[in-house]
């Protein structure tokens, strides 16, 4: 039995080995076979990176989207973006109008949904207020407690001052008292701030959207805003800043969120409205200085109270005054006071700078300038449609603005008034120039050429008023459903 075992397992030996043999060689053919596949398309693909490169190298600088490009420097979510990109903005399509149910032409009640400043949140005796309370509806819970805990909380000895559902009665007056008015159109409104009937009202108005922000995505709380309604219209008014510090606003995620905005840049609110319109230009035609009488030992005058600007303004006026005189009236980089007439005229003390000149600042600024060839109007940043009063100031004290700011500048000024810091490649170059212009009276009086058109209709493109009241140009885009 053994024998038998043992010859078979010889036998099985000799049959299998010339297979071995030939699955062998088929595994070596096999891989032989698949290392040179291997080299072969490493080969080719090669050749086509080569390709590919050689022919990327022969078109010299693609034309780039501009759109796409504005987006990515704009989004909050590119590793790019930066809260100072406020430039070179996608266009929007604008809308035209808001639906308002009900029979046409009835009154339409309008909450104004502005319930602090910061003038105002760290003023409010918050003890004092919270004894007298208001109600309002449940779905206004998570508002209230968020406010309460952003900017009450730490100001209030009482525990639990504001039980739920009721909150201090000063939201429903500080801001906004019950006023009714008719516009031009015909359409009649109700505008108030009464958190209790805020079911019942039609539309939501928000002008003052600078609480919202938050360094992180999405960039803005949505909790300080009230829930949306299907019946509601909401309007968003971006009043006085630009983008540079409330980067949000521009984002479509929250300028979807309203039927329709107002404000500036024009690019991307569905009603333009500058951030300083000019009401009177006959004003600026007057001259009261003239080129004999400015001051020849200073070239430039500053006013400034922001000294930590997006734009890093202080930086440039730093090194400014390193290469020329440069008097400076503001808190930033002070280097002047007022001179005693001035002080005297208008009941100063010494030494106070002109965030203390209150209701008079304007005009002690324009007296300051007046004697000055040259006005820095410096932007606290250099955003698309934001123009301040500081390019104004300047040419109501017949001196030429050098500016820095809204890339759009001339759209909001005089043709040929000013002298932009861009278009110089240096600081030095800059104030080569404008020395001399300062020694030249007919260079110097040329930037006031604009004067010289009678009908005044060339003061600008886009620095005018609305033809009426924010709340009534919202009104007259109103469209009826039953």
């Amino acid at each position: 039995m053994a024998k038998l075992v043992v010859n078979t397992s010889v036998s099985s030996n000799i049959l299998v080995r010339p297979f071995l043999k030939r699955l062998l060689f088929l595994v070596i053919a096999l891989v032989i076979l698949l290392l040179l596949h291997q080299l072969a398309t490493h080969t080719v693909i090669n050749k086509t990176v080569v390709e590919t490169v050689e022919t990327v190298e022969t078109v010299e600088n693609p034309p780039k989207d501009p759109y796409e490009e504005a987006i990515k420097h704009f989004s909050p979510f590119s590793s790019e973006y930066s809260p100072a990109t406020c430039s070179n903005l996608p266009y929007r399509v604008k809308r035209k109008s808001f639906k308002a149910y009900g029979p046409p032409g009835r009154e339409l009640s309008i909450l104004h949904w502005r319930y602090l400043t910061f003038a105002t949140a760290e003023a409010i005796d918050w003890q004092k207020f919270s004894a007298e309370l208001c109600p309002y509806p449940p779905e206004l819970v998570p508002f209230f407690k968020k406010l309460y805990n952003k900017f009450v909380k730490g100001h209030i000895l009482t525990v639990n001052p504001w039980p739920i559902g009721y909150a201090p009665c000063v939201f429903w007056y500080i801001f906004q008292g019950n006023d009714k008015g008719t516009c031009k159109n015909g359409q009649s409104y109700y505008i108030h701030a009464n958190y209790t009937l805020w079911r019942e009202t039609d539309v939501i108005f928000v002008d003052y959207p600078f609480y919202f922000k938050e360094e992180e995505a999405p960039f803005f709380d949505i909790i300080q805003m009230p829930p949306r309604r299907s019946n509601q219209t909401w309007w968003m008014y971006f009043p006085d800043e630009g983008l540079g510090y409330y980067p949000f606003v521009g984002l479509d995620t929250f300028w979807s969120m309203f039927d329709l905005t107002m404000g500036s840049p024009d690019a991307i609110f569905d009603i333009f409205k500058p951030t300083y319109p000019v009401n009177n230009i006959d004003i600026f035609y007057d001259t009261r200085v003239k080129f004999e009488n400015k001051r020849n030992d200073v070239l430039f005058v500053w006013m400034a109270g922001n000294c930590y600007a997006n734009n890093k303004r202080e930086n440039y006026v730093r090194e400014l005054m390193n290469q020329t005189k440069v008097h400076s009236y503001g808190n930033c980089l002070h280097n002047q006071d007022a001179s005693d007439e001035i002080l005297k005229k208008y009941g100063l003390e010494k030494g106070q700078a002109p965030g203390y000149w209150k209701e008079h600042m304007y005009d002690i600024k324009k007296d300051i300038c007046s004697s000055y060839k040259f006005v820095l109007a410096f932007e606290n940043s250099n955003c698309e449609g934001y123009v301040t009063e500081k390019v104004y100031n300047a040419l109501l004290a017949d001196a030429i603005p050098i500016y820095m700011g809204a890339s759009d500048i001339d759209d909001y000024a005089p043709p040929g008034s000013m002298i932009k810091v861009t278009d110089y490649e240096s600081i030095s170059a800059l104030v080569e120039h404008t020395e001399m212009i300062a020694n030249n009276k007919t260079l110097y009086e040329s930037y006031f050429a604009w004067k010289k058109d009678k009908t005044h209709k060339n003061f600008c493109k886009k620095c005018r008023p609305l033809d009426d009241s924010e709340i009534c140009t919202f009104l007259e885009r109103v469209e009826w459903v039953n």
